[in-house]
């Protein structure tokens, strides 16, 4: 991944704020919400019918758990490896269920915006585009501010967004059509 995106490199702990802002949503945020719709979309592209936004989200919230899980997989028998016994115990229980579920809620939000995508053909630009940038901000601000009252309040809020998206879903679909 590092060398095909140049936003990459921006997340090292020795760069500055702004360079890591920038890094993880661009380099990590980006790069993994498309990664997570791509099953999403093509369940919706090869369905019979339309299908409801909750339906969408939950193919969405399935992709996340699974992307979550492989890449705490891959974690843990790289990087969580080198650490010491109790670091790494940590960091796999971490990585193997907290992360899991934020990615299952970032794509959640990504999904329920495709279906929007879906939906109206002629609102397509700005649904793609809340797909993406909306949970790929929440999850670079998450990854620079992990383990702290800020990351924490960042991952509350991405599940709030997500149950107020849903609860919201009739109403929103009644403003876009007009």
């Amino acid at each position: 991944m590092n060398q095909f995106n140049p936003f990459y490199r921006l997340i090292d702990e020795n760069d500055s704020f702004i360079n890591q802002v920038i890094g993880y949503v661009f380099g990590v945020g980006i790069f993994e919400e498309l990664i997570k719709l791509i099953p999403v979309f093509f369940f919706i592209k090869h369905s019979k019918e339309p299908l409801l936004p909750q339906t969408v989200v939950f193919y969405g919230l399935i992709s996340g758990i699974g992307f979550g899980v492989f890449e705490g997989v891959i974690y843990q028998i790289s990087v969580n490896s080198k650490l010491d016994y109790n670091s790494s115990f940590f960091m796999n229980i971490a990585r193997l269920t907290s992360l899991p579920f934020l990615h299952a809620v970032w794509s959640g939000i990504s999904s329920y915006f495709i279906a929007f995508y879906f939906l109206y053909p002629t609102k397509r630009y700005a649904m793609f585009l809340l797909a993406i940038v909306i949970p790929a901000i929440l999850h670079g601000l998450y990854d620079v501010f992990t383990w702290s009252l800020i990351g924490l309040f960042i991952a509350y809020f991405g599940v709030a967004l997500l149950i107020i998206y849903l609860k919201k879903a009739k109403e929103f679909q009644s403003k876009i059509t007009f």
